[in-house]
């Protein structure tokens, strides 16, 4: 069976992040959004966010709403959009009165749905392009946090260091203007940096 996950409503739909996390870093593979699209203003807009998320994320979208006259249109959006390949590759929209919507992932059926996905990510690979954590290493992104965090700090205390030296005339103004400058580590900008070098010459 398919790992599937569950978000909810209005806001889990309209902020890509959450989905994001679902499909590539949990690996689910359909994302069920139950919801209540009042047919109001924010019901035009209702299943173009859902369509999204499905071909963002190459999975089966399924945004389901009450049936009734002020309600229904609840949507499976397939994990890429083409008309002429035929079923499985168009979004199934409901009506208004109560209805099933149905989706078989069975990867030995060669025209079903998670042949559908499996040939999406095949032709549009663009989710290899991009870098994310693997579901089977949840830790990977905190621990690269982490390391970030300790070697932009320790990248501070070197610069703080080098400006001390050009203060103190006991270092070379070239190497640690290189040191500060070219360091990817740092965050400030470059031009601020020689900024601070210039007033710390100005005082020697």
């Amino acid at each position: 069976m398919a790992p599937l996950t569950c978000s909810l409503c209005a806001d889990d739909i309209r902020f890509p992040e959450l989905c994001r996390q679902l499909a590539w870093g949990s690996g689910a593979q359909v994302l069920l959004h139950p919801a209540a699209f009042i047919r109001d203003t924010a019901f035009h807009s209702w299943h173009a966010f859902a369509t999204t998320r499905a071909l963002e994320n190459q999975v089966h979208f399924f945004s389901l709403s009450f049936a009734g006259e002020r309600w229904g249109g609840s949507i499976l959006a397939p994990p890429w959009l083409d008309s002429s390949r035929g079923a499985g590759w168009e979004p199934e929209v409901l009506g208004q009165e109560e209805s099933v919507l149905l989706l078989r992932l069975d990867p030995a059926d060669e025209t079903g749905a998670a042949a559908v996905a499996a040939q999406a990510r095949r032709e549009f690979s663009f989710r290899a392009d991009a870098f994310f954590p693997p579901p089977e290493d949840p830790t990977r992104e905190r621990g690269l946090r982490r390391r970030v965090l300790e070697e932009g700090a320790g990248a501070a205390v070197r610069s703080e260091s080098a400006a001390g030296q050009v203060r103190d005339g006991s270092g070379a103004a070239e190497r640690a203007e290189a040191a500060l400058c070219d360091n990817a580590e740092l965050s400030a900008p470059r031009e601020k940096l020689r900024a601070r070098l210039t007033e710390a010459r100005g005082s020697m």
